[in-house]
């Protein structure tokens, strides 16, 4: 029900979402909070903050968090591109360059992991994995084409950051077309997870 609701009035979702929030297990409030997926925007913010700032279960707070950093406009995000632009530069001769950045109480609250006190690039890597198109198009100044090509071809952290799973949790149809028009990612297993987001066109 609450997913045919989403579809059709995704505000009268979340209304019905926080009328039986709490007559709900732990278990159940996880499930009913994936349904918000559908129709995602940030319109639902106030309430998935709400969720992950005070529910008891841990598991329904990370899926919150999961949510929130799945909108590009939620506050999560704007703080990540603050933090990336300050830390992270680009130099078409030189290549990627990182700012030191320190591990703070805050990163932790958002879900960033910390390897050691001085690991910069880990701390900015799970940053830039969030971060949709629109951002590098930001970034880079240039268009989403040009943004898309020039990630595929040089990521920052390219040893370790994984795109596709971005891609796909954006589920961002001109990404994967950008990514998909040169003909030699198509021998890539990974990069044919995105052809199902493309239409028939």
């Amino acid at each position: 029900i609450l997913s045919r609701v989403r579809r059709e009035n995704p505000v009268r979702g979340i209304e019905m979402l926080r009328a039986e929030w709490k007559n709900e297990s732990a278990q159940h409030r996880a499930e009913l909070l994936t349904c918000l997926e559908i129709s995602l925007s940030v319109a639902d913010e106030d309430f998935l903050e709400e969720v992950r700032g005070g529910d008891r279960s841990s598991t329904v707070r990370d899926e919150a968090l999961r949510l929130l950093r799945m909108i590009p406009e939620s506050r999560i995000l704007r703080l990540f591109a603050e933090t990336l632009k300050k830390h992270l530069h680009y130099r078409r001769l030189l290549g990627w360059a990182v700012d030191p950045i320190a591990y703070s109480e805050e990163f932790k609250k958002l879900g960033i992991n910390e390897v050691s006190e001085s690991d910069s690039d880990y701390i900015l890597r799970q940053m830039a994995q969030f971060m949709p198109l629109s951002f590098w198009c930001e970034f880079f100044d240039c268009d989403s084409e040009t943004a898309a090509q020039r990630m595929r071809k040089s990521p920052p952290f390219s040893k370790h950051i994984y795109l596709t799973d971005t891609i796909l949790g954006y589920k961002d149809r001109d990404w994967a077309y950008h990514v998909l028009k040169d003909e030699r990612v198509l021998q890539s297993p990974d990069l044919m997870q995105l052809v199902p987001l493309l239409s028939v066109e």
